[in-house]
Formats: structure tokens, sequence, C-alpha cells
């Protein structure tokens, strides 16, 4: 199970406590997740940029013995061998302490090939374009994380790895789910597995929103972390804990996500702008509720007068 954690929204002012806590989680979230760790952040200036790293532990000026051997094993065929590419950035994004907006990070725990090119984010849209390392280009306009499986990915778009991931940020995009939310739906009856998801995508007119998604089999929690000023969505609790325990702040107030939702946010001014229901495939329609007892669906359950006042 790979790990994410996810600001949808930074306040202004609130950055340098945002990277504190990304790199306080670090150490946990890749405990058991070692096959890659990256994030992708919106600028407060809108600017897509992301860092990929292979292996995790290279994340933030880190080493690892596993890249040594590489860097050995390749010294040992001489120029018939060079190490395989360990880090890339995307973008133009100054990185960590840099000011920023949102942010998406992930630890992976590898189900296909290890390397830097399956590491997430995954990144594409349109430009500007920034060559890898390898040679490959990326679009800026739209990144994603996952944690879950796709077993039905081979059917489906993928254009520079080989990770069964890759192909939502496709279908999201090809589905235009950044414009119009609701066009989920079309994306969840496609995708065979389960996934939590988060995106940062830029509309055609210019606005940039962010996307969590939570589908019903798939783990997610929230919590409101007052050194940040601000809900923050990972896959554990415990990640959440031992980074604020690390930094010496306040333990955080937790929420539960509903099942089966997208949650779109303004990343600027923190308004969530939409939340949409969907059903994923395979799985049966929700029961009609009477619209008498209907009720506008909340994407967190708690107390709405506690949820309102930090969200």
């Amino acid at each position: 199970m790979c790990k994410l954690l996810m600001i949808p929204h930074v306040p202004q002012g609130y950055s340098q406590a945002a990277w504190e806590f990304v790199r306080a989680a670090h150490g946990v979230q890749t405990q058991a997740d070692s096959d890659g760790y990256g994030y992708a952040a919106l600028s407060r200036g809108g600017g897509l940029f992301a860092e990929r790293w292979f292996p995790a532990a290279q994340a933030f000026g880190g080493g690892s013995a596993s890249v040594r051997l590489a860097e050995k094993i390749a010294a040992s065929y001489g120029p018939a061998l060079v190490p395989a590419p360990v880090y890339e950035h995307i973008g133009d994004g100054e990185g960590p302490g840099s000011d920023i907006a949102a942010i998406l990070v992930h630890a992976r725990r590898a189900n296909c090939a290890r390397s830097l090119r399956n590491t997430h984010p995954f990144v594409c849209g349109t430009g500007p374009y920034r060559q890898g390392p390898d040679g490959r280009t990326f679009g800026t306009t739209a990144a994603m994380i996952h944690n879950g499986r796709i077993e039905n990915d081979a059917k489906l778009t993928r254009m520079f790895s080989s990770c069964d991931s890759e192909v939502i940020l496709h279908q999201y995009t090809g589905a235009a789910v950044h414009e119009m939310p609701e066009r989920f739906q079309s994306v969840a009856s496609v995708l065979e597995g389960h996934y939590a998801l988060g995106f940062i995508a830029r509309q055609e007119a210019g606005r940039w929103v962010v996307d969590i998604v939570r589908d019903d089999r798939a783990k997610l929690a929230a919590a409101w972390i007052g050194e940040i000023h601000a809900v923050v969505f990972c896959t554990t609790e415990d990640i959440l804990d031992a980074a604020a325990r690390e930094l010496g702040w306040r333990a955080p107030d937790y929420f539960a996500v509903r099942e089966n939702v997208l949650i779109r946010h303004d990343p600027f001014t923190g308004e969530v702008l939409a939340v949409e229901g969907f059903t994923p495939a395979g799985r049966p329609q929700p029961e009609a509720t009477a619209p008498e007892t209907d009720t506008r669906l909340h994407p967190l359950e708690a107390d709405r007068t506690v949820q309102a006042s930090v969200v």
C-alpha cells in the first residue's frame, strides 16, 4: 500500500510550516514504502512543479545503499553500463521551501518495475515542457498521485511508465474532469480496481483546482493541522501523528472521509468548490434517497459547525 499525504490548500504565510510537516512525515511515510518518493506542488504564483526520487531514501538530499550499489555495479562494467536516473525536477518551481498553495506527496510500494519513471507523481498536460533525464518530456498542467491498484491498465492509455497508476491521469484529463468534476463518473466507470487519488490541474480558463478522491476500498484520513491552518489528507492517521510529534505540534483533529466522493478545492482560497459522488466500476448503484430526506453530500463526517470553521 502506497502512502499519500495531500494538502489541497496551504494558506498564505504557512508554506514553511507545510514543508516542515512534509519532511517530518517522510520517514514514517517511507518506512514500508521505499520504492520511490515524490511530490507535486502548486506555487503561489500559479506554476506546477514536481520532484521525484528513486529510491525514497534519496529524497531531500538523502542517500541510500541501493544507489551506491548500482553505481558500483555500473563502474565494474566500465563504459558498457551507466546508473539509471534517480532524480528529476519537473516544471519551474524552486523546490522545498518555496511559497506554495497546495502539495501532493507520494511514497511508493511497487507492484511493477522499481524505477524513477514509475515513481509518482505523474505529470502531463500542455507545455511548458521540460526534458527529463531519460529523454521524456512532461507537460505541467496536471499532476496525480495514487494509492491502490488498477487491474485493467493494460487496456488503457500509458505514455511514459509501466505503472498502472499512470492510466488514471490520462482518463482524468481525457474526460476533462478538471473542467467539470461530475465527469469523474465516466472515469470511475472505466477503472477496474481501487483508488485514493490527488490531482492538481489547470482549467482551460487558467484557474487551478485540487481534487481529492476516495473510493469505497481505499484508505484515506483527514485532519485539521493547526500549525498549518489547513486540512491534510493522508493514507493513515499514524503518519500525521508521527509528523506532529516530531515537530512538537499539537495532536491532529481527525475527520472520516466519505467513500466514493470527489472533493474539489480552490488551492488559493481553500474553498470547497464541489463535492461529487460516483459509483466505481463493478459496484452496485446506490439506492435512491427520498427527496424529502435528501441532504447535501458532505465529504467529511464531522460536526458541520466545526467543519465549516476549518475548511
